[in-house]
């Protein structure tokens, strides 16, 4: 029978699940068995329903119909067949079928004694749909389930709408269906489809305590289209968003995505953050606004937008946009206040319980010291701690990291004489006062040294690398302590994080380490009481400088994608440097740093933002170095 062409021919392809593992347990030359076996059985159900064996490799068959409703009817038949097999009890077969609608094209003979083959993507599409069959399940796309009449008359034969599905090696995700014939294709796990895409950063401990808000809000995110966590600094608004994103991932087939705005000031970049974000890059022709519109117009897709206080009201604006021109497109965002736009539900997230406290300690204690013996005495201390300090979970996490040298109730008897001395204002919020005296307690325990490099690492944003904190920190060898002891001893007191690798990118990176944004706050007031936050700035701003005008070089060359990746790790850091440049009247500086990065801002979708600096430092009336003005031209 000659093979069917044009534009509605159903593939189908099938092999046995396990097959290897099946082969080992019986053996060789009783497989072989097996498999002739299974051969005739899906012979003859294709060709019954007047479908072509394309070709077969091993245990896996390629047929061709030239009927969408007959090649339904064959794969149920073939499954009820395998079902019903004796098989041994060992060898027991089951079958994964994927079905696609599209183009019949047959290959060009090179040859008289080639064989007929089919070529084109529909046919790539359909092994990849079987590929993410399980054993005993028939997968379909939403092309054939749209040509079906009557093959599912059958009574016993469902179809099942499994969503928008991830496929592997398509970019766009697709509508796939299951078809279940019950008592032979019935088995309900999970396809074996690609992950949505996703940049959400890794956990490096675990989120205590939130087990039923996050329930009850993966419910309300999947219902409402605008959820905003609202609370002070250190409540743990991030932590929270990001638990329900990573419930809700696998329901978004187009990604689930985190733009941090802790860097960001002007509200005019937010698109292009987004857009950076997600992938959709800026056109010449169409403002970076419409531009990220059209992109998510038709796509499902949950974006968690993070700190995003300091942009308000002027990101609430492009927030509503964004959601009543993209209908499938849900956000989740952190602030410390409500943008107050229509469809938004505010979620203000609450202190923990003094359980929930005593438990967030515990676990962060025990990450510091594994052998901690928590005794009755001490449980009732811990749970004192978590009462004193409101149940902040920022508040606790700074105490519990003091076990390494103090126990629960000599930390107790430290947090009774010392809270409220450093408790800020007596005008802010209880909770916001009690989280100022935990950082001061915790930072008053540092000895000079460490408290010294605390504070002079808050002239970087976006986190920084030794290499690089020993630039800026250490230039003048005054330190007074080993860098990378320095560095492993704030870690280790929860005053800096060391970052997980995101583990996308294919480049062995330096460790990296980041800072909590109030953290960052209390030491850039500790260094601007010192004395010390223009000179450090400063040197922040040419060390940044460096590291950009190094890596803009490079991105040309064989190192060109680990060139990217480093200008992608130091966006924020270069932002401020360039802007320090500015502020202080040293535009040849940030002339040199945009002249050797431009095609990073162009590569990345960024060139609003870098048109907008490269006209801010042409413009400055100091922008006469030939040089620099050359640099900075070529980059306009």
């Amino acid at each position: 029978m000659s093979l069917p062409t044009g534009p509605s021919v159903t593939f189908l392809f099938t092999d046995i699940e396990g097959s290897t593992r099946l082969e080992r347990a019986v053996g060789s030359a009783a497989w072989a068995g097996i498999v002739a076996r299974h051969d005739d059985l899906l012979r003859a159900a294709i060709e019954a329903h007047g479908g072509v064996v394309v070709k077969t490799e091993g245990d896996s068959f390629f047929a061709a119909f030239g009927d969408g409703d007959a090649s339904v009817r064959a794969a149920v038949a073939a499954q009820r067949a395998i079902a019903a097999e004796p098989w041994p009890e060992e060898a027991a077969v089951r079958v994964r079928m994927g079905l696609h609608t599209g183009e019949g094209r047959l290959r060009q003979a090179s040859s008289t004694e080639d064989r007929e083959d089919y070529v084109g993507i529909d046919v790539n599409y359909a092994a990849r749909i079987a590929a993410a069959a399980n054993g005993g399940q028939v997968v379909a796309s939403e092309a054939l389930r749209a040509t079906l009449t009557s093959a599912s008359d059958d009574p016993e034969v469902t179809v099942v709408d499994e969503g928008l599905r991830a496929v592997k090696d398509f970019d766009e995700p697709a509508r796939l269906h299951r078809i279940v014939v019950a008592g032979a294709a019935d088995d309900e796990r999970h396809l074996r489809t690609a992950d949505p895409p996703s940049n959400l950063p890794g956990d490096v401990t675990a989120l205590v305590g939130r087990d039923e808000e996050i329930d009850r809000l993966v419910e309300l995110a999947q219902t409402t289209r605008i959820v905003t966590f609202t609370g002070p600094g250190g409540s743990g608004k991030t932590r929270l968003a990001l638990g329900v994103a990573r419930r809700l991932a696998d329901r978004f087939p187009h990604g689930t995505w985190f733009v941090d705005l802790a860097g960001l000031r002007d509200p005019g970049l937010l698109e292009a953050a987004i857009a950076s974000t997600i992938g959709t890059r800026e056109s010449p022709q169409l403002a970076i606004a419409e531009v990220l519109r059209l992109h998510l117009r038709d796509r499902s897709m949950l974006l968690v937008i993070d700190n995003l206080e300091q942009l308000l009201p002027d990101a609430a604006d492009v927030i509503a946009a964004l959601v009543r021109a993209a209908p499938h497109l849900h956000v989740l965002v952190t602030s410390r206040e409500l943008m107050r736009i229509g469809g938004e539900r505010g979620y203000a997230v609450p202190p923990l319980g003094v359980d929930a406290g005593a438990a967030l300690f515990e676990d962060r204690a025990r990450a510091h010291r594994p052998d901690l013996n928590l005794t009755d005495e001490t449980r009732a201390a811990i749970r004192t701690i978590s009462t004193r300090l409101a149940g902040l979970p920022l508040a606790i996490e700074l105490a519990a990291a003091r076990v390494r040298t103090l126990s629960p109730s000599a930390i107790l008897d430290r947090l009774g004489q010392t809270l409220d001395l450093g408790g800020g204002s007596r005008d802010l919020p209880e909770r916001q006062r009690t989280l100022r005296g935990a950082i001061t307690w915790s930072h008053d325990l540092l000895n000079e040294s460490e408290r010294r490099l605390f504070r002079r690492l808050a002239v970087f944003a976006g986190g920084w690398t030794a290499a690089a904190a020993a630039a800026v920190t250490d230039a003048a060898g005054d330190l007074g302590l080993d860098l990378t002891e320095g560095l492993e001893s704030l870690a280790d007191k929860s005053l800096v994080r060391i970052e997980p690798a995101d583990g996308t990118t294919g480049h062995d990176d330096e460790v990296r380490f980041g800072i909590h944004p109030l953290l960052r706050e209390y030491a850039l007031e500790q260094l601007g009481e010192q004395g010390e936050r223009a000179g450090l700035e400063g040197r922040h701003a040419e060390v940044m400088a460096t590291i950009g005008s190094t890596a803009g070089d490079g991105i040309l060359g064989s190192s060109g994608d680990a060139s990217m990746h480093v200008l992608d790790r130091e966006a924020d850091n270069l932002r401020i440097a360039a802007r320090w440049f500015l502020d202080h009247d040293e535009p040849a500086g940030g002339l040199r740093l945009v002249g050797a990065t431009w095609r990073w801002f162009q590569q990345r979708g960024r060139l609003r933002e870098g048109r907008a600096l490269i006209a801010e430092l042409l413009g400055h009336p100091g922008a006469t170095d030939p040089r620099a003005r050359i640099a900075g031209l070529t980059a306009a």
